[in-house]
């Protein structure tokens, strides 16, 4: 047995003797004990919004301050899991992401006498649920997704069924007041409702549902809708591994909220994904580095030959992002922004040049495509999945991609990926040498 295992022909049973079980270095899964500890932390992030507004709605003050507080213990705790499992070489390239963001972080502040910690806060979230996903099993994994959906199914029956319950639970139109300083007209403010919730004439409807536009546990009209797409990318790479139940179930949940919240982007990326299933695994592997170029010239020779206006559509959403980039300066694409991100929340890509200066930008959009791996038929979905929600979401969609209540999913997601458990052609894969499944590993 032993000279088995020491054969260097039998690569696998090499790497098992070791401890190891994916091409990327990572170790087997850590006990189930553990594994319930990174499946509350994902769900958690998912959920504390929702705990502090009900909290708030019930006589506990909740601040900004204490959001900010929570939001830094759930990172911290990914990031003590992590090191409580000990680093490996797969962690390399996500590390290094996160000393690059905390440099030109730290730059920034120091070049405009200010905090500009606006990306590094967003690119923790990535780094440190990409890292957290690596360690989990895929159990781990869906269980996570079940227990959030069950959470924002029951949201959204009881806010469609009775929105009057729904509101003295959780008083969304005072927490956000508390927290983020929007203060809604009157009118709004009576119903307890987010601001962003109201149906009006002459916005997209499906028809389908004549209410406000539905939040759920999320309690804001954007959360959902990205919760939806990471739903929808969940479901686009593990299609042929998740039981009949688990697909009928998330599948329903996607059209409730779809038809309910009233969103575009979610709809459109869902009908894209239908087709995608079949394309993508072939498609060349990294080509979506394309992607963020293509959109960005498109739109700029678009507004050369279209009147453009500012407006809550697709094209009023672009028009946003162009006049936002064409106002940027070469200071601004060079040093960042920080005094103007607070006005740039609709625009996903001048965000991250006023956030993170163009070479922040840059190494982002570069490490969303290059993080992912794309060996087997599952990652290649896995990564387009990502790709198209994330830069499509930066021209129309603006910094709602961030929001931890969905990015902690989605990167734990893409973490798992590269941990390599996914891949079912890994013999194959250690055979013909292919032992490096993305170039960031």
């Amino acid at each position: 047995m032993a000279e088995r295992i020491n054969n260097p022909k039998s690569p696998r049973r090499y790497r098992e003797s070791l401890g190891l079980s994916s091409p990327h270095g990572s170790v087997r899964a850590p006990d189930s004990r553990v594994q319930v500890g990174y499946c509350l932390l994902i769900i958690v992030a998912v959920c504390y919004n929702m705990l502090l507004a009900a909290a708030n709605a019930h006589g506990l003050k909740i601040s900004y301050g204490i959001v900010a507080l929570a939001e830094t213990g759930i990172l911290a705790s990914a990031l003590l899991f992590v090191v409580g499992s000990k680093l490996r070489t797969s962690d390399i390239p996500v590390l290094t992401f996160l000393y690059l963001s905390a440099t030109l972080s730290v730059l920034m502040s120091l070049a405009h006498e200010t905090f500009a910690i606006d990306a590094l806060r967003n690119f923790l979230i990535v780094g440190c649920f990409l890292l957290l996903g690596s360690r989990c099993s895929f159990e781990t994994i869906k269980t996570s997704f079940l227990c959030t959906g069950l959470l924002v199914a029951g949201g959204l029956i009881l806010e469609i069924s009775s929105v009057s319950t729904y509101i003295d639970l959780f008083r969304p139109a005072d927490y956000f007041s508390s927290t983020r300083g929007i203060n809604p007209p009157e009118f709004l403010k009576e119903r307890g409702l987010a601001i962003g919730t109201i149906a009006y004439n002459g916005r997209f409807t499906f028809g389908v549902w004549s209410g406000h536009r539905t939040s759920s546990i999320f309690l804001e009209q954007v959360g959902i809708n990205t919760y939806a797409i990471v739903v929808s990318i969940y479901l686009l790479a593990f299609w042929k591994r998740l039981s009949r139940l688990h697909l009928i179930f998330f599948v329903l949940l996607y059209l409730a909220i779809v038809l309910t919240n009233n969103a575009r982007l979610a709809p459109l990326v869902g009908v894209c994904f239908v087709g995608g299933f079949f394309v993508f695994p072939h498609l060349p592997r990294y080509l979506q580095i394309l992607m963020p170029v293509g959109i960005i010239v498109a739109t700029f020779l678009l507004f050369n030959f279209v009147n453009g206006r500012a407006g809550d559509d697709v094209i009023g959403r672009m028009w946003v992002t162009y006049e936002f980039l064409h106002s940027l300066t070469v200071d601004n694409l060079l040093f960042g922004a920080p005094r103007r991100v607070s006005g740039a929340a609709d625009t996903g890509y001048g965000y991250l040049v006023a956030s993170a200066t163009m070479f922040g930008a840059l190494i982002y959009l570069a490490f969303v495509v290059l993080i992912c791996p794309q060996e087997s038929r599952e990652e290649r979905r896995l990564a387009w999945g990502l790709a198209v929600y994330i830069f499509f979401w930066l021209l129309v969609g603006g910094t709602g991609s961030f929001t931890i209540k969905s990015a902690s999913l989605l990167w734990a997601l893409v973490g798992f990926a590269r941990s390599g458990l996914l891949r079912d052609r890994f013999q194959d894969d250690v055979e013909r040498g292919a032992l490096i499944g993305s170039p960031l590993s």
